[in-house]
């Protein structure tokens, strides 16, 4: 496997490039200072053209090596040619290893991104009651990860309600969080492991006579949450 040598056309950095490196291969300059698209036009001699494309992220960085002067410099002390061919490798490597693991990180932000504002729940079971202007809203499930915001109709129309909730779960935590019309807190309610927790508050109903509450459960498991309502 062998390296040819040429200069960026735009600043003159020198640059290596192995010989698997395919005609017509989109580039950047390694200098930083510079970053220029450059494009791989011709092979013997070999030849470098400005390329004003904008896709860099499509560059084929894994078949490029690049050949700064510091490398240059130090590959005379790790013998010559081949040590620079080592040194290039090197950092070829780093800069791979950096590509991926950043690759890794944008990944892992994406997913929170799409589950966040999600709630998870397994073998989730939910029952409504109501009687006239009063009612309960029973769920019990299995497993719970996550948050979501629900809305429960308690009226047609703005209205002051007294809210009821009761929270138990056998281990993580679960938490509901009531909202008044305006959308402040009015109150909140955290479980206890293997106990019920009961909390209640005067709410107010949006123009739409609905009451939003938030369900939060980290590594929750066998719990429920009941609500409550009455004018």
């Amino acid at each position: 496997m062998s390296i040819q040598f040429t200069r960026c056309p735009v600043c003159k950095q020198k640059l290596g490039i192995m010989d698997y490196v395919e005609q017509g291969t989109l580039l950047v300059c390694a200098n930083l200072e510079c970053d220029t698209s450059l494009r791989l036009v011709a092979r013997r001699p070999l030849r470098l053209r400005w390329c004003p494309s904008q896709r860099r992220m499509r560059s084929s960085f894994a078949r490029v090596v690049w050949m700064s002067w510091w490398a240059d410099r130090r590959g005379a002390a790790w013998g010559g040619p081949r040590g620079r061919g080592a040194a290039c490798g090197a950092l070829t490597d780093l800069y791979m290893s950096i590509v991926q693991k950043i690759g890794s990180l944008l990944v892992c932000c994406a997913l929170a991104l799409t589950l966040a504002g999600c709630l998870l729940a397994s073998g989730e079971r939910t029952t409504i009651d109501l009687q006239g202007v009063s009612g309960n809203v029973n769920t019990v499930f299995v497993s719970a990860e996550g948050e979501e915001i629900r809305s429960l109709k308690v009226a047609d129309n703005a209205v002051d309600v007294q809210v009821i909730t009761i929270v138990a779960v056998e281990s993580g935590d679960v938490q509901l969080d009531v909202y008044q019309a305006d959308g402040s807190v009015a109150f909140n309610v955290a479980s206890r492991p293997d106990g019920q927790v009961t909390r209640s508050a005067v709410v107010r109903a949006n123009d739409d006579g609905e009451v939003r509450y938030r369900v939060l459960a980290r590594n929750a498991r066998n719990g429920s949450y009941q609500i409550f309502f009455q004018p």
